[in-house]
């Protein structure tokens, strides 16, 4: 058998949204099977929500759904879910736009600097760069930077491990948490009904609890490795490594406009919060805002209203795919 056939045999995993329609069906299926039913809803005054009595099921009349009929309802259940989707592409654009401006990188490179002699501080400083920054973002917008980090690293005595887990695991943190992510905590909080970004206090306890637990751990084989780097799990690629050239990776230098649109992002953020607190603001006032932290974060650094656009629509459209 040739190698061309045999790659043809294999079986490939079905894209994501095979799998999500195959699902649909399986649950059109269902509604001629299943025997319908449903529990009364009634509004609670304390909190002026609609809950259901949970004592009080009682079987209706099937209503199955036709097969002909799935389009409709996914068009149907996207027009009804619009506000989560819109947001999702808006909040896609305006932090395309901020990481265009170069604000995160050169923050970065500043506390590299600062720290650049003390080797036990650096590692936490860059792990809470990355956390801070994933707070409201996907950890893969700033996998860029790890090569940067396993430069450093290695400069310092260490291995690519060390590099690489400033980056990813500090922002996995941040991500995981869900400080202030509109992708998880904000579209999670608006389908529960939640004020917007409520309970931060216990997540931003939580972040500070996995910092600590992850930097020690870090902390723990750095030093185990720059005392003995046979004991690093990736020798064998350190030695292929060790004349890296890193003349390509060279971060930006801080400017004042940096400062400018990372404080337009900070005020922003912070208005969010207290709108969501104290003016009950939900997902259409959230998007807003972040539209307005792409136009000011554009602005404030130089961009034309062209190139806000164009970096608007670039970074909405890598989110298609989650937002749908």
């Amino acid at each position: 058998m040739s190698k061309k056939e045999k790659s043809g045999s294999k079986m490939s995993f079905p894209h994501t949204y095979v799998i999500i329609f195959g699902l649909i069906i399986f649950a059109a299926l269902l509604t001629w099977i299943v025997p319908a039913g449903h529990f009364p809803r009634i509004k609670d005054v304390a909190t002026g929500k609609t809950i259901i009595v949970a004592d009080q099921f009682a079987f209706i009349e099937n209503t199955p759904v036709s097969f002909l009929d799935i389009p409709f309802k996914i068009v149907d259940a996207l027009n009804k879910s619009s506000s989560i989707i819109f947001l999702v592409l808006i909040v896609g654009g305006a932090f395309h736009v901020i990481i265009k401006t170069g604000m995160f990188q050169a923050l970065t490179a500043k506390v590299t600097k600062v720290f650049s002699n003390k080797d036990e501080l650096l590692i936490p400083a860059f792990t809470t760069v990355f956390a801070v920054a994933c707070m409201s973002m996907g950890v893969n917008t700033f996998i860029g930077f790890a090569p940067v980090a396993i430069i450093l690293a290695r400069s310092m005595g260490y291995d690519a491990i060390v590099g690489i887990s400033m980056v990813a695991l500090g922002g996995a943190i941040g991500f995981s948490t869900g400080t202030f992510n509109p992708f998880t905590t904000g579209v999670a909080q608006a389908l529960a009904g939640l004020p917007m970004f409520s309970g931060l206090g216990y997540r931003i306890f939580c972040l500070v609890v996995f910092l600590v637990v992850t930097n020690i751990y870090i902390l723990n084989y750095a030093k185990k490795i720059k005392k003995n780097p046979e004991l690093s799990v990736v020798r064998d690629l350190e030695k292929l490594e060790n004349n890296i050239e890193n003349g390509e990776n060279v971060m930006p230098e801080i400017e004042k406009r940096h400062y400018l649109v990372l404080a337009i992002v900070i005020g922003l953020f912070g208005l969010l919060i207290y709108g969501g607190a104290a003016w009950h603001w939900g997902l259409n006032q959230s998007a807003a805002l972040f539209i307005w932290m792409a136009i000011l974060g554009g602005l404030a650094y130089g961009f034309s209203p062209s190139t806000i656009a164009k970096e608007f629509v670039s970074g909405a459209k890598a989110l298609v795919f989650g937002a749908l």
